[in-house]
């Protein structure tokens, strides 16, 4: 791998395996870091949307009401980033640097 991104699928990553309780897709990042595509919650009613195919992750600095976040897509959109209202219900990793 030549440090970039890629879609996987969750059998290509080593020790992780698709299951009822497990996300079956994800964006590898580099050799080590796998985001699964975990959806988001809705912020009107907090229903979960998009699992399996979108993510959105929080990073650790705010503004304000506001956060930054990465998102990434299934359907050969790619990657983004940008700032949203933190009351959207994004997922939280932590990862050392």
């Amino acid at each position: 791998n030549d440090g970039g991104s890629s879609w996987v699928a969750g059998t290509q990553s080593s020790g992780w395996t698709n299951s009822a309780t497990n996300y079956s897709t994800g964006l590898k990042i580099g050799d080590a870091l796998v985001l699964p595509a975990a959806g988001l919650r809705g912020y009107s009613n907090g229903s979960l949307n998009y699992r399996g195919s979108t993510g959105y992750y929080w990073s650790s600095t705010a503004n304000g009401a506001r956060g930054y976040y990465l998102n990434f897509y299934s359907d050969g959109q790619g990657t983004g980033s940008g700032s949203g209202d933190r009351s959207y219900g994004y997922s939280v990793r932590c990862v050392a640097e």
